[in-house]
């Protein structure tokens, strides 16, 4: 069985990382990271990827992402045990997606701890997630 973890660079995501490897190990489980590359809009148009940095499109972000990951995993010493995937999207829907296609038993994120108030205006990837996901969720 699998445990997904959602990173975005915050230290909140990389202590969730921590404790998703932590746990991983332990029970024995495969550990998947994960980082969303969020679609851009303007004026609420989405924003045509090949127009983005040239005909580069979203190529240069999921890039950097790949290169977040590899370090992540070089930082945490996880070695070649933890899968990594960088996908586009809203990141609450492509931890549902990536959870849904490897079958997780959990989902691990990280909370900036905006409180309740800005949460409620600024929308919550974890909050989000634990709406839309079958599998249980740790914050």
């Amino acid at each position: 069985m699998t445990i997904v973890c959602g990173v975005d660079g915050s230290k909140a995501a990389r202590d969730a990382a921590s404790a998703a490897a932590l746990l991983a190990g332990v029970l024995g489980r495969r550990l998947v990271l994960v980082h969303a590359v969020e679609r851009l809009a303007t004026l609420g148009y989405a924003i045509d990827p090949y127009l983005f940095e040239g005909q580069r499109g979203y190529a240069a972000l999921k890039e950097a992402g790949e290169r977040f990951l590899e370090g992540l995993v070089g930082d945490l010493e996880l070695g070649p045990s933890a899968a990594q995937r960088v996908d586009v999207g809203e990141p609450s829907h492509v931890l549902v997606d990536v959870a849904e296609e490897t079958g997780a038993e959990l989902v691990v994120v990280g909370t900036h701890a905006r409180g309740r108030v800005a949460s409620a205006i600024l929308g919550s990837t974890s909050s989000d997630l634990v709406s839309r996901t079958s599998c249980p969720v740790l914050v």
